[in-house]
């Protein structure tokens, strides 16, 4: 039986339409191509670091959990009730990484007296 050759020759058609048809797309406009290659390496709309991009993401995800907990507590909670909620949340959230902090600390202590008597 002969191996059929349509899928390489979809393959050749893709990677030539592809080369015809791609464009390096302006942040403003999308879908329009930079006229030059100076516009091609300006970085002025990019987002400065990497940080940026991780920090802009852990608070969206945060947001996004913050708003689903509270849409959840409206239906059977008052503004005031979830407010309280919030406070004892992160009361016990402080409280809960003062004793990981004050094990980390006396751990450290620990092994730097150990490494002193040894």
């Amino acid at each position: 039986m002969e191996h059929p050759h349509e899928p390489i020759d979809v393959i050749q058609r893709w990677q030539e339409w592809y080369k015809k048809n791609r464009i390096v797309a302006s942040l403003e406009k999308p879908l329009e191509s930079k006229d030059s290659r100076e516009e091609l390496h300006d970085t002025s709309y990019a987002i400065d670091s990497w940080l940026e991009i991780c920090t802009y993401d852990a608070m969206k995800q945060a947001a996004d959990h913050f708003s689903d907990t509270i849409v959840e507590a409206s239906a059977s909670l008052t503004a005031d009730e979830i407010y309280a909620c919030l406070l004892q949340a992160l009361e016990e959230n402080y409280d809960h990484t003062k004793k990981e902090y004050e094990n980390a600390a006396r751990l450290l202590e620990l092994i730097k007296n150990d490494a002193k008597t040894n």
